[in-house]
């Protein structure tokens, strides 16, 4: 387990994993609390990413509305998916895995 850190902090930091993903996170503000998820791009621009990046931006966005008590049928983790991934692009969701935590 990550001691000290905020789950949103543990959040970014697995966001920064994905720089290409992580600008549908509006992080701006230094309170977590107020961050934002982008919806509306997310579901215009999900069709144009690659396979992979939609498989890893369904675990980040399934992680994010989880803790927000908000679930969404077509984002979830699939880790059938996960599995098909490149070492870089998987393993900081089998991190996750390890030691989930929900926003």
């Amino acid at each position: 387990m990550s001691e000290g850190k905020t789950n949103k902090a543990r959040f970014s930091e697995l966001l920064d994993n994905y720089p290409r993903l992580a600008g549908y996170w509006d992080r701006s503000n230094p309170n977590p609390r107020e961050w934002e998820m982008n919806v509306d791009c997310i579901t215009l621009e999900r069709s144009r990413l690659s396979n992979r990046e939609r498989v890893v931006l369904d675990c980040l966005v399934s992680i994010w509305w989880a803790g927000l008590r908000k679930g969404n049928e077509q984002y979830r983790i699939d880790f059938t998916d996960v599995a098909t991934l490149s070492y870089d692009m998987r393993q900081p969701l089998l991190d996750w895995l390890a030691d989930p935590y929900w926003l």
